[in-house]
């Protein structure tokens, strides 16, 4: 069976810029998660190219919201929404039991 267990990765370099994650610190929180998020959209322009090839079936005399500020939204309250480690039903499963063995 595979194991996943490498807490550090490193990424291609970018403007001269040593670029690497390090798992291995402890909890992250969902913060993190949206400035991670953040900084990929910036790099690859994902949300805005995403905003383009998605269909808008919105009526243009009601829009207020541009296409890629609802799509950038959406992506973010999702990311922002994500369980914790700590309580997400899965761990939960893995915890020791509490009490003498």
């Amino acid at each position: 069976m595979t194991e996943c267990n490498q807490l550090a990765f490193e990424f291609p370099g970018f403007r001269g810029r040593k670029i690497g994650a390090d798992f291995g610190g402890g909890n992250v929180s969902s913060d993190g998660a949206l400035l991670l998020l953040r900084q990929v959209d910036r790099f690859s322009g994902l949300i805005k190219n995403l905003s383009k090839v998605l269909p808008d079936y919105r009526d243009p005399d009601r829009i207020i919201h541009s296409m890629e500020g609802s799509v950038l939204s959406g992506q973010a309250s999702k990311v922002a929404t994500l369980p914790t480690a700590e309580s997400h039903p899965v761990s939960k499963a893995f915890e020791p039991e509490k009490g003498g063995a």
